[in-house]
């Protein structure tokens, strides 16, 4: 089965990911959550969303970091390891990532929305369009990834795709 992928990644100690296909009203096609192991783990599930693709172009949309004053430094350093550990296995691919401006998605996903409210915000609005239950890292994943799918169709790489 041949679809232009976008697989959107929520970086953090555990990750979520997700797989849309391409198009104004993108398909959910896989989704899923990591404890990463930085030998292995992104490099097996990009060559896995490249299989499901027919080893087509795959989108590879992975969260900017967004490091709330809560976060420790050791936080911080976990954070930015799991999404250099995305891009380099993206790029080890042969896939081009893309960095998503986290308030660029969910302003456009979510509105605009209460400090604290936007985790249970996804989570609510993935099950309202996909009918799956999930947690807060696969909610997020699943939402970059369609951000990212419709704005590719649009044409609209401008709206904050870094």
């Amino acid at each position: 089965m041949r679809f232009n992928p976008v697989i959107g990644i929520d970086p953090g100690s555990i990750t979520g990911w997700a797989v849309v296909r391409g198009g104004l009203s993108p398909a959910l096609k896989a989704y899923g959550q990591v404890e990463l192991d930085y030998d292995t783990t992104a490099t097996g599930v990009l060559r896995k969303v490249a299989k499901m693709a027919g080893n087509g172009r795959v989108i590879v949309a992975i969260e900017d970091q967004y490091l709330p004053r809560t976060y420790t430094n050791k936080s911080t350093v976990n954070l930015c390891h799991a999404a250099g550990r995305w891009e380099e296995a993206a790029a080890a691919l042969g896939h081009t990532p893309t960095w998503v401006n986290p308030k660029s998605w969910q302003s456009a996903e979510l509105g605009r929305l209460p400090k604290g409210k936007t985790k249970k915000a996804s989570i609510q609005k993935v099950k309202g369009l996909y009918g799956c239950s999930v947690n807060e890292h696969i909610a997020d994943a699943i939402l970059i990834a369609r951000w990212c799918a419709i704005a590719i169709v649009q044409g609209a790489d401008a709206l904050a795709l870094k």
